[in-house]
C-alpha cells in the first residue's frame, strides 16, 4: 500500500518516541489506536483539525506539519489546522506528552 504521508509519519515518530505507547496518544486525541497507526506509518494524515491538536501534544513545528500534511495550498484545512492548534495549545488540560525543556534523555534518568 502507498505511503503518502512518510515525512510527516517519521516526524510523528521521532517526536512519539520509544517510551510512549501509541494507546495513551489515541485516548488523548480521542480517536482509535487504529488510526494512530495509520498516522504513524504513513499511509493517512489526520484530519487537519485533529492534526492541530497533534501538533500541539507533541510540540511540533507548525509551519512543517502543515505543510507535510499537504495542507499547506488548501486555505480552508489551513484555518481548521490552525484554529485546532491555538485551541489545544491555550487550553490547560491538553499538557504536551514530553515538556519541551526536558530532553528524552534527562527524563530516563533524572537527577
Amino acid at each position: 500500500m502507498p505511503r503518502p504521508y512518510i515525512e510527516l509519519a517519521r516526524v510523528l515518530l521521532a517526536a512519539l518516541g520509544e517510551n510512549i505507547p501509541q494507546r495513551l496518544v489515541a485516548d488523548r486525541l480521542y480517536v482509535s489506536q487504529e488510526s494512530v497507526h495509520c498516522w504513524l506509518s504513513g499511509k493517512h494524515r489526520p484530519a487537519p483539525d485533529r492534526l492541530g491538536a497533534v501538533t500541539a501534544l507533541f510540540r511540533l513545528d507548525p509551519d512543517l506539519v502543515v505543510r507535510l500534511a499537504r495542507y499547506d495550498d488548501n486555505p480552508e484545512a489551513r484555518r481548521k489546522f490552525l484554529a485546532s492548534y491555538a485551541a489545544a495549545t491555550s487550553n490547560t488540560a491538553c499538557t504536551p506528552l514530553r515538556p519541551a525543556h526536558v530532553s528524552p534523555r534527562a527524563e530516563r534518568h533524572p537527577q
